[in-house]
């Protein structure tokens, strides 16, 4: 599976989604239950999407350890919920 990112336009801003590598892998085992692979991100503005990306599309996209990346980008997303992002 490939890494990607999508973006949607919702009522009130924008949704950022990015597969979780961990349940991705949960998902391929034999027997396991299915779970949604897809986390998503809600920003209010389009600059606050492009600051999410500026930040993180490298991380995802780089050689090496998507899971590691994955993980940075989403305790870095946490950190700035206190925004208005």
């Amino acid at each position: 599976m490939g890494e990607c990112i999508e973006i949607e336009k919702a009522e009130n801003g924008y949704i950022v989604e990015v597969h979780d590598p961990k349940i991705v892998r949960e998902n391929q085992k034999s027997g396991a239950g299915w779970r949604d692979p897809d986390r998503y991100f809600l920003f209010n503005t389009w600059e606050k999407v492009v600051e999410f990306l500026r930040k993180n599309g490298d991380k995802l996209f780089a050689e090496g350890d998507y899971d590691a990346a994955f993980k940075a980008m989403v305790a870095e997303a946490k950190d700035d919920e206190g925004d208005d992002g």
